[in-house]
């Protein structure tokens, strides 16, 4: 399995930093402040010119989210259920896991 796979994509780790989530991951986006150079993982945080993000693992979000709140797969998706809203879906379980934890960011639900 590729390592893209098993940790939160650029934007949901973008969108983390950004709700003030902790900055401290085994994994890292990094984001070069040079033209030309995509944004890479690295397995920890890189003296760069550019920007770095938290690239959360499956393990690493669902320690930050509440009890109860599993993911299951079906037919290749990803979600979560939110009691009577619609689910949470995304294309791998990390990233599935990083949508709810925005959500509840976002909704101001406190962590466990």
């Amino acid at each position: 399995m590729k390592k893209e796979n098993q940790v939160s994509n650029l934007e949901l780790s973008r969108k983390l930093k950004d709700l003030g989530v902790k900055q401290e991951s085994s994994w890292y986006w990094i984001v070069p402040g040079i033209p030309g150079l995509e944004p890479y993982l690295a397995d920890h945080k890189k003296r760069t010119t550019g920007e770095t993000f938290s690239a959360f693992t499956v393990a690493e979000l669902g320690e930050m989210l509440p009890d109860g709140k599993l993911t299951e797969k079906e037919e290749g998706i990803y979600y979560v259920l939110r009691g009577n809203e619609a689910p949470i879906k995304a294309d791998t379980e990390a990233n599935t896991r990083a949508k709810m934890k925005v959500y509840l960011l976002e909704k101001n639900i406190p962590p466990k």
